[in-house]
């Protein structure tokens, strides 16, 4: 059996919760918290970091009791860890093959910090000596993590997950593939589903559904002639059948009444091709297409950054679309609101 923390995208923990279950079998959910996950399994540590919903995963390898966050308590933590030789059997067994190098994170909620740098450089030469590893700042082999939060406990664990920085790998405003992720999976995926994005954009949507979930249908749509050339290719590369075609949201003249099952979207959140949108039409006219294409009981899950606007909208279509849950989270820093709504009638 291992330990592992994981981080994951505020507000919505209870999603994570079951769908960590519904993945890994004989999980066992130690604590949760906004943003903050602990279980114990004994799958195989390829399971863990091939999870999609997650942001990063670690092994644990200690926990601290800790009151605050400041550079002295900090302190006091590192100084613990360089006295602790269980600490150092356990990070042994758990930095992974062929890992010849490291460097150490301080997290202390979701920011990056500096200790005394006596004190880091103190724990670092002590690693160095006991695993044989070479202390490496810029790129190393391996990130060994302290993790602080401000709930009153400090954790220090041995990052599993890699990728490179989302901003050197995604186009602007791409969603991120854990929040796609999430989104796919709120629509209760089925091996039948008709599955619809016709604000596909940069394709992290249906490109997500395609590689982790079941389908009989993908459709990626979006009005600009010029992204949808960019999404073809895209979608080749991911070597899953997506049909991508040019779809106005607005109109829906290419789609008949009552044939999609699941839409699944993150609409524009105020402006569209350099103009500004009249939202409240916008949402209206959306909502209206969206109701006449979707099958009863199809399921519509909806990414809105202009949440006060949209939920004005939807008091319109009460009789018509059920919301069924409401998630706030964060997006870049940005507030914005999770739909799901099912066609009832």
């Amino acid at each position: 059996m291992h330990i592992y923390f994981s981080t994951f995208i505020t507000g919505l923990s209870d999603i994570i919760e079951k769908e960590l279950k519904e993945k890994i079998e004989d999980v066992s959910i130690k604590l949760i918290q906004d943003t903050f996950i602990i279980y114990e399994t004994s799958v195989p540590k390829d399971r863990i970091t091939s999870l999609r919903f997650f942001n990063n995963t670690f092994v644990l390898v200690k926990t601290f009791k800790t009151i605050d966050t400041s550079t002295k308590a900090i302190n006091k933590i590192i100084k613990e860890t360089i006295n602790d030789q269980e600490f150092f059997h356990h990070l042994n067994k758990n930095i992974p093959k062929k890992k010849n190098s490291f460097r150490i994170v301080i997290s202390v909620d979701n920011q990056m910090v500096s200790p005394d740098k006596n004190v880091l450089y103190k724990l670092e030469n002590k690693i160095s000596e006991k695993l044989n590893m070479q202390i490496h700042r810029s790129l190393p082999d391996v990130e060994l993590w302290y993790f602080i939060r401000r709930e009153g406990n400090a954790y220090f664990g041995v990052r599993l997950t890699t990728h490179t920085e989302y901003t050197k790998i995604l186009n602007k405003g791409e969603l991120h593939p854990e929040l796609a992720n999430i989104l796919c999976y709120l629509s209760e995926p089925s091996k039948t589903d008709i599955f619809l994005d016709p604000f596909a954009g940069s394709g992290a949507i249906p490109i997500e559904r395609a590689i982790a979930f079941p389908y009989n249908k993908i459709i990626a749509g979006d009005y600009s002639i010029h992204v949808i050339k960019t999404l073809k290719i895209k979608t080749n590369k991911v070597k899953k059948i997506i049909e991508v075609k040019k779809v106005d949201a607005l109109t829906m003249s290419n789609f008949k009444d009552k044939t999609i099952n699941k839409i699944v979207t993150d609409p524009p959140w105020g402006i569209n091709i350099g103009k500004e949108l009249d939202l409240e039409y916008f949402y209206r006219t959306m909502l209206q297409e969206f109701y006449r294409i979707l099958k009863i009981n199809g399921i519509i899950v909806i990414l809105i950054g202009k949440k006060d606007i949209f939920e004005n909208v939807l008091l319109e279509f009460s009789n018509q679309l059920q919301l069924k849950q409401q998630y706030n989270i964060l997006v870049s820093g940005k507030k914005a609101g999770i739909y799901k709504l099912r066609k009832y009638i």
